[in-house]
């Protein structure tokens, strides 16, 4: 093939000389080629444009065209299955920060209350005059009664 490809440009070149200096001729067939091989790359991948000229059946060009698109479904297949995977470690992921954030945002707020309580608490019973001594003594009173009836 590739001896009749050179005898085509030679007889090319010849014929252009009639009509232009031989120095153009070849320059011109020259330009043709690789218009031609630019044309034929845009077609197609190098590789697969290989593979269509070489002297392959139908059947075994179909065969191969299968073989190739089950490969690339199954690759295709994998990767989902694999990114599938990836998600879902990254999803259980996020719920755990998430749960651990809502718990930490839960017992701040608590030891919050908790500290207005206490601080409400020992102002009560920092309390001037009779009103605070008569709240200690009444629970002083309640947890000896408490531990009386144990």
């Amino acid at each position: 093939m590739l001896l009749t490809l050179g005898a085509a440009s030679l007889a090319a070149v010849e014929g252009l000389r009639l009509v232009l200096p031989g120095w153009l001729a070849a320059l011109v067939v020259a330009v043709a080629w690789g218009g031609i091989t630019a044309l034929l790359l845009r077609v197609d991948h190098p590789r697969r444009l290989w593979r269509r000229l070489r002297a392959q059946t139908h059947e075994q060009a179909m065969a191969t065209a299968y073989a190739d698109r089950s490969t690339a479904e199954a690759d295709v297949r994998a990767t989902a299955e694999q990114l599938s995977h990836a998600i879902s470690a990254e999803m259980r992921g996020r719920e755990a920060r998430a749960i651990i954030a809502g718990e930490e945002r839960l017992i701040s707020t608590g030891e919050r209350d908790a500290e207005v309580v206490l601080k409400e608490l020992m102002s009560i019973l920092a309390a001037p005059g009779r009103a605070g001594v008569n709240l200690l003594e009444r629970l002083l009173e309640g947890n000896a009664s408490r531990r009386m009836d144990k």
